[in-house]
């Protein structure tokens, strides 16, 4: 196919931290107070190539079908020639109007699945092991980063 190979995700981002040790007393559960209404969050959706180029949308709505299929086309305007879309098995991916889409730019455009399960693909750690936890809890990559 000669065609350019991008790897294809989603996120959403909230301005609230991911709580892991607070000083609540033991035994309670810590109190986060918010509005209700307040709750900002983006929803960000790129691609890489292997060579590097970044393509991205940033935006406040949700992510569907109908905003795959918009960042589809966009890819599809800036790239020259094929594309291969590798991407994960998400609902979004599958349903009928990105089916639809995709049969319908079959020439240009093809896609594939990660799997959705890959023993062995992430760090390697034997079983007795615990990953390291920084003060605010995160992870500490492996070489101690």
């Amino acid at each position: 196919m000669g065609a350019t190979i991008l790897f294809l995700d989603e996120s959403c981002q909230q301005p609230f931290p991911n709580v892991r040790r607070t000083w609540a007393p033991a035994g309670s559960r810590p109190e986060m107070r918010y509005r209700q209404g307040d709750r900002l969050k983006l929803n960000l959706r790129s691609a890489v190539s292997s060579d590097g180029a970044l393509f991205f949308d940033i935006h406040e709505e949700s992510i569907d079908g109908m905003r795959v299929l918009w960042f589809l086309e966009q890819l599809l305007e800036e790239v020259e020639g094929g594309l291969m879309v590798i991407w994960d098995n998400g609902r979004i991916h599958r349903s009928v109007d990105v089916k639809t889409f995709l049969w319908e730019h079959r020439k240009r455009l093809e896609t594939r699945r990660f799997p959705p399960y890959t023993p062995g693909a992430g760090p390697r750690r034997t079983s007795g092991e615990r990953p390291q936890v920084s003060a605010v809890g995160e992870l500490v990559p492996e070489d101690g980063g």
